[in-house]
């Protein structure tokens, strides 16, 4: 007999395979992604070195199907979505899909779908536009935040290149690089976003020596 329990673990099961199939993974130690680059450095390596997922971080992926919904729409105005990018720094390589360019207005824009109301892009956000920036040789950049409240559905913040965020990047793009050349686990990085992490358990021990902050 099949009992609530037998469905939440096979939705649950169907998400993390889903989740995990859609995670874009290179064995190139030298080419790192924005992505990898911007979040706990510590996850991004079990993230190539042994994936795993967890419910809570996958259910999280549902705001993407509004994401890409919106950035088909984008291309009704000459916007070209997704555009893969690449551009060698040193001894390292960073790789990224930047949500929309328009090649005539020299204009990127990333999408976020958020929960609430954004009062200031964050420093990664930041950094992963000013990445792109640099990247992609554009001038102007913006973060456009989709919100689900309906009483403020949508922000937008138009970002500068900052060249120090790009620094920052790299920096962190070659500490990644070089653990993951040596098989070496990188520091963890202690935030809020370590309730969500499927590696937290694997963590445990180094976390309790730091704070929150």
């Amino acid at each position: 007999m099949v009992t609530t329990i037998d469905i939440k673990d096979i939705v649950s099961e169907a998400v993390c395979r889903y989740y995990l199939s859609s995670r874009r993974r290179s064995d190139d130690s030298t080419k790192i992604s924005v992505s990898e680059a911007l979040q706990c450095l510590r996850r991004s390596f079990y993230d190539r070195t042994n994936p795993m997922c967890s419910i809570n971080i996958a259910s999280m992926e549902i705001g993407t199907a509004v994401h890409r919904a919106v950035l088909e729409r984008l291309a009704d105005y000459g916007f070209v979505i997704e555009v893969p990018v690449s551009k060698r720094y040193g001894d390292v390589t960073i790789v990224g899909r930047v949500d929309a360019y328009h090649p005539d207005l020299d204009v990127i824009i990333e999408l976020k779908v958020v929960s609430k109301k954004v009062d200031e892009p964050p420093k990664e956000h930041m950094a992963q536009v000013s990445i792109y920036m640099d990247i992609v040789g554009c001038r102007r950049g913006y973060i456009a935040y989709l919100s689900t409240d309906p009483r403020k559905p949508l922000w937008v913040y138009e970002v500068r290149k900052n060249r120090h965020l790009v620094d920052w990047v790299v920096e962190r793009a070659r500490k990644l690089s070089h653990h993951l050349r040596e098989g070496t686990e990188p520091l963890p990085e202690p935030s809020p976003l370590c309730a969500f992490c499927p590696y937290a358990s694997m963590c445990k021990p180094l976390l309790r020596r730091k704070r929150f902050k």
